[in-house]
């Protein structure tokens, strides 16, 4: 067998058919950036990693900047669609045409409005004065308000994403950011958007968004639409980026995958979007919610939590082990505490006061023909620092797209301590499946399935 091991301090890259199906796995993650489209969030997110940056804790900034990268990928994907579906929008925008009350000096100039004039007859104004009535054009229909609002948002979330990312200034994403910047303030500038600003800028908050996709809809069913086709089509978009399900062509997902810039973070999230799928089918749910990633960190939520009889089971990501256990095993000489990250952390609670079971999951985008010992030790690390020694568990995924049979090593000690090793391939599904099952099972062993089985 050809050696594929890599370099343990270098990255690991995704193959080109694994990072398209890890991006497509991860988007919903990633599209909870914008899901809500409030730009409050957006500005909470930032200020929360500037005061990181300014302490000890940098591997959280450098994370998150690593994050904000990826979701700057997601933001042009997406509003390159966006453009292309606004072009035909814009070609025949809809519009309106409303009566407008206004008054005329020296001479009536427009239709008279006979009940005004009358009723002020008795008054003698120098110059004369005749109310009337004005027909006149307008662009503010419930269509043209949601193109507006979709490019105001994705104006300020690319702009937030790129000062947030650590996207290098001269990079093909730099250029593509300025590119995209200036096509969506042109578009801005043209009289059937342009009018729409201000009401967007001071309606657009999130129910009035759900409020006005009901009346867009409402119009087009009714036939109240023209160029019903463009519209429907930019509905549709605005529908599945707030659910976090965007349609992206096979042109916008490959310009996000271009290169291996952010291969490991993206393993993380599709890691961590697969082990929540089969956790929840694990414990009944059908399907899973999708959290808000940037809430999630900024507040130090977790990114999933289920109840299930008297258990309660939490996902968090990226979850210091100073903050999961009462006190850590090791300090320096200065006092400082030797403190870790494991990329996935689930605590256990059962009923009462009792003290939760911990499991880490971590993912490394690493290939290896046998076990991963050098992530297994760092498994082992985690375990010590945080004072379970023996009785740690956890999990280390690994890139396998080179194995037609996915390897699990499975390690045990005394006081039923545990690391598995599993291999994963985003490219193939049942592989896979398989192997969360495990990590499943491991967390919510059949034993506690059935016993909640019994209470109800």
């Amino acid at each position: 067998m050809t050696n594929v091991a890599e370099d343990i301090n270098v990255a690991g890259l995704f193959e080109d058919e694994g990072r398209r199906n890890a991006v497509y796995g991860a988007l919903p993650l990633l599209c909870t950036y914008f899901a809500e489209g409030q730009r409050e969030k957006l500005r909470e997110t930032e200020a929360s990693i500037s005061r990181r940056e300014g302490n000890e804790d940098n591997q959280a900034a450098d994370a998150e900047a690593i994050v904000a990268g990826l979701r700057l990928r997601v933001a042009l994907a997406l509003a390159k669609s966006l453009l292309r579906i606004l072009d035909s929008v814009l070609d025949r925008p809809n519009f309106r045409y409303g009566v407008t009350r206004t008054v005329s000096l020296g001479a009536p100039r427009g239709k008279l409005d006979v009940t005004r004039w009358v009723s002020q007859l008795r008054e003698v104004k120098v110059p004369e004065s005749y109310p009337v009535l004005s027909v006149e054009r307008s662009s503010l229909t419930p269509e043209n308000l949601l193109a507006c609002y979709s490019l105001m948002w994705f104006l300020e979330e690319i702009q937030t994403a790129y000062t947030t990312s650590s996207v290098p200034r001269k990079s093909r994403d730099s250029e593509q950011v300025i590119h995209t910047l200036n096509q969506i303030e042109l578009i801005l500038k043209r009289p059937d958007v342009s009018e729409c600003r201000m009401v967007v800028a001071r309606q657009g908050h999130t129910q009035w968004v759900h409020n006005l996709l009901e009346e867009v809809e409402l119009r087009l069913g009714s036939g109240r639409v023209g160029n019903r086709e463009p519209y429907e089509e930019l509905v549709r978009w605005v529908r599945g980026v707030l659910a976090g399900r965007p349609s992206l062509n096979e042109g916008d997902v490959a310009w996000m995958f271009y290169d291996h810039s952010f291969d490991d973070k993206l393993f993380e999230l599709w890691c961590m979007h697969q082990l929540a799928s089969s956790l929840a089918h694990r414990i009944g749910e059908r399907t899973i919610t999708i959290p808000n990633l940037q809430t999630v960190r900024s507040r130090s939520l977790p990114a999933w939590e289920w109840m299930f009889g008297q258990h309660r089971l939490e996902l968090r990501f990226q979850y210091s082990l100073s903050r999961c256990v009462p006190e850590l095993a090791w300090k320096g000489d200065d006092g400082l505490k030797l403190d870790g990250r494991p990329d996935i952390t689930l605590r256990l609670f059962p009923s009462g006061d009792s003290l939760p079971q911990i499991f880490f999951v971590d993912p490394k985008l690493r290939k290896r023909n046998g076990p991963p010992t050098d992530e297994i030790y760092k498994m082992l690390g985690y375990f010590s620092a945080a004072g379970m020694e023996n009785a740690g568990k956890g999990v280390i995924l690994y890139y396998t797209p080179h194995l037609d049979t996915q390897p699990t090593y499975d390690y045990r000690a005394a006081r039923h301590g545990r690391v598995m090793a599993i291999g994963v391939d985003p490219a193939r599904t049942e592989y896979n499946r398989a192997g969360f099952d495990k990590i499943a099972t491991l967390i919510v062993p059949d034993g506690l399935i059935e016993s909640e089985s019994a209470e109800r």
